[in-house]
């Protein structure tokens, strides 16, 4: 369903170091001095996901896991590389894809479900549900720009739950919200994979991981250190932070 081949991520980080006199910081400003680095987030990584596969991506905060889902999910551009996907993406990510801070949450559920072709009519009829579901029924008129992280999340799962797909990206999704809601989560992607959908799912959860995961990939300064068994992969991670620690 996923073939990558030979991708690559590089971000340009700048800075303007501001001096403490007011002699300094005009003079930078005129001569628009930055300081710049490059960051390689994901470097020349190839792998394969097979249909109705359950796949796990783990590693250290700042491996990458997060920028491949959005690569995956159309969100940004890779700098090389091939990405090759057959069937409907549906990304269940921390990155809200076509959310807007300014607008409602019920503005939002609207906006977000008709790009992720799900039809509007069905939409209004099933708003009440879509929100007492996420527990956010209460705050249907309240702007994003006043939520959590968790309520952004939850209302997240709680449109992209009814778009049809093939392939499901997951990032920590299974962890949103209290407990009776996670289950909920838990739920859902159970009966997905029952389906035979296909899941990249990245998360610290091993638990998760041992449950659910067909296989696993592991990820470590933007390169594919392991890639195979779930408990063989979980002790490699473990390996690679005892090196750090």
């Amino acid at each position: 369903m996923i073939e990558i081949k030979n991708l690559s991520k590089t971000f340009k980080i700048e800075s303007n170091k501001k001096d403490q006199t007011l002699f300094s910081h005009v003079k930078s400003i005129l001569e628009r001095k930055t300081k710049s680095r490059k960051l390689e987030v994901l470097k020349n990584i190839s792998f394969n996901v097979q249909e109705g596969e359950f796949l796990g991506i783990i590693g250290v905060n700042g491996s990458g896991k997060s920028t491949l889902l959005r690569i995956l999910g159309e969100i940004m551009q890779p700098d090389k590389g091939e990405i090759k996907i057959k069937g409907k993406i549906v990304p269940f990510l921390s990155l809200n894809m076509g959310f807007f801070e300014s607008l409602s949450a019920k503005e939002n559920v609207l906006l977000n479900g008709v790009l992720m072709g799900i039809d509007k009519h069905f939409l209004l009829k099933n708003m009440d549900n879509i929100l007492e579901y996420t527990g956010l029924k209460g705050f249907r008129n309240v702007p994003l720009k006043k939520f959590s992280k968790g309520m952004n999340m939850r209302l997240v799962f709680g449109v992209a739950r009814y778009a049809q797909g093939d392939i499901y990206l997951v990032d920590e999704m299974l962890r949103v919200g209290d407990k009776n809601f996670r289950e909920k989560c838990h739920e859902f992607f159970e009966g997905v994979r029952k389906k035979g959908k296909t899941i990249v799912y990245t998360t610290h959860n091993f638990n998760d991981i041992e449950k659910y995961c067909d296989r696993v990939v592991v990820l470590h300064k933007g390169k594919i250190v392991y890639d195979g068994d779930p408990k063989k992969a979980i002790n490699f991670y473990e390996k690679i932070t005892e090196k750090r620690s």
